[in-house]
Protein backbone atom coordinates (compact mmCIF):
# COMPACT_ATOMS: atom_id res chain seq x y z
CA UNK A 1 0.00 0.00 0.00
CA UNK A 2 3.05 2.29 0.87
CA UNK A 3 4.51 1.36 -2.59
CA UNK A 4 0.97 2.49 -4.48
CA UNK A 5 1.10 5.79 -2.32
CA UNK A 6 3.99 6.57 -3.16
CA UNK A 7 3.85 6.06 -7.33
CA UNK A 8 0.35 7.75 -7.10
CA UNK A 9 2.25 10.73 -5.30
CA UNK A 10 4.93 10.82 -8.19
CA UNK A 11 2.54 10.52 -10.71
CA UNK A 12 0.86 13.63 -8.90
CA UNK A 13 4.02 15.65 -8.60
CA UNK A 14 4.73 14.94 -12.27
CA UNK A 15 1.47 16.29 -13.29
CA UNK A 16 1.27 19.67 -11.29
CA UNK A 17 4.91 20.31 -12.82
CA UNK A 18 4.15 19.94 -16.54
CA UNK A 19 0.68 21.21 -15.66
CA UNK A 20 2.51 24.56 -14.12
CA UNK A 21 5.31 24.87 -16.79
CA UNK A 22 2.60 25.18 -18.98
CA UNK A 23 0.98 27.70 -17.42
CA UNK A 24 4.17 29.71 -17.04
CA UNK A 25 4.76 30.07 -20.45
CA UNK A 26 1.37 30.76 -21.31
CA UNK A 27 1.66 33.40 -18.50
CA UNK A 28 4.96 34.83 -19.45
CA UNK A 29 3.56 35.51 -23.01
CA UNK A 30 0.18 36.83 -21.74
CA UNK A 31 2.71 39.39 -19.34
CA UNK A 32 4.83 40.13 -22.29
CA UNK A 33 1.92 41.37 -24.44
CA UNK A 34 0.79 43.87 -22.12
CA UNK A 35 4.13 45.23 -22.45
CA UNK A 36 4.21 48.55 -24.67
CA UNK A 37 5.91 47.55 -27.76
CA UNK A 38 9.63 49.61 -27.67
CA UNK A 39 9.69 48.92 -23.78
CA UNK A 40 12.78 47.64 -22.36
CA UNK A 41 14.17 47.26 -18.73
CA UNK A 42 11.59 47.60 -16.25
CA UNK A 43 8.30 47.76 -16.99
CA UNK A 44 4.91 48.07 -14.56
CA UNK A 45 1.67 46.08 -16.29
CA UNK A 46 -1.55 46.21 -15.05
CA UNK A 47 -3.80 42.88 -14.93
CA UNK A 48 -6.96 43.51 -14.92
CA UNK A 49 -9.90 42.41 -12.79
CA UNK A 50 -7.06 41.08 -10.13
CA UNK A 51 -6.03 37.81 -11.77
CA UNK A 52 -9.55 36.42 -13.15
CA UNK A 53 -9.33 37.55 -16.30
CA UNK A 54 -5.67 36.81 -16.86
CA UNK A 55 -6.06 33.48 -15.60
CA UNK A 56 -9.34 32.70 -18.06
CA UNK A 57 -7.28 34.16 -20.40
CA UNK A 58 -4.36 31.50 -19.96
CA UNK A 59 -6.49 28.74 -19.14
CA UNK A 60 -5.88 28.31 -15.88
CA UNK A 61 -7.03 28.47 -12.16
CA UNK A 62 -6.61 31.80 -10.60
CA UNK A 63 -5.14 29.63 -7.87
CA UNK A 64 -2.40 28.03 -10.73
CA UNK A 65 -1.98 31.82 -12.29
CA UNK A 66 -0.76 32.77 -8.50
CA UNK A 67 1.42 30.17 -8.05
CA UNK A 68 3.21 30.50 -11.09
CA UNK A 69 3.29 34.49 -10.43
CA UNK A 70 4.98 33.69 -7.38
CA UNK A 71 7.87 31.49 -9.11
CA UNK A 72 8.20 33.98 -11.43
CA UNK A 73 8.57 36.23 -8.33
CA UNK A 74 10.87 33.70 -6.51
CA UNK A 75 13.44 33.75 -9.37
CA UNK A 76 13.71 37.36 -9.02
CA UNK A 77 11.86 38.16 -13.17
CA UNK A 78 8.47 40.00 -11.43
CA UNK A 79 7.02 41.85 -8.27
CA UNK A 80 3.90 41.51 -7.59
CA UNK A 81 2.29 44.17 -5.57
CA UNK A 82 -1.77 43.62 -6.01
CA UNK A 83 -3.16 44.20 -9.85
CA UNK A 84 0.27 45.62 -10.89
CA UNK A 85 3.25 43.41 -12.00
CA UNK A 86 6.67 44.97 -12.38
CA UNK A 87 8.40 43.02 -15.06
CA UNK A 88 12.18 43.65 -14.05
CA UNK A 89 13.99 43.60 -16.95
CA UNK A 90 11.69 42.77 -20.30
CA UNK A 91 14.14 41.10 -22.02
CA UNK A 92 15.32 38.62 -19.63
CA UNK A 93 12.13 37.54 -18.44
CA UNK A 94 11.41 37.08 -22.40
CA UNK A 95 13.98 34.04 -22.16
CA UNK A 96 12.29 32.93 -19.36
CA UNK A 97 9.10 31.17 -21.45
CA UNK A 98 10.30 28.14 -20.88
Amino acid sequence: MAQITLRIQSHWDEIERLALQNSRYRAVHYLLGLVPAEASGRVVVTLPARKVLPAAHVAVTPETLSRTLHALSDEDLIEVAGDAVTILDVERFGRHMH
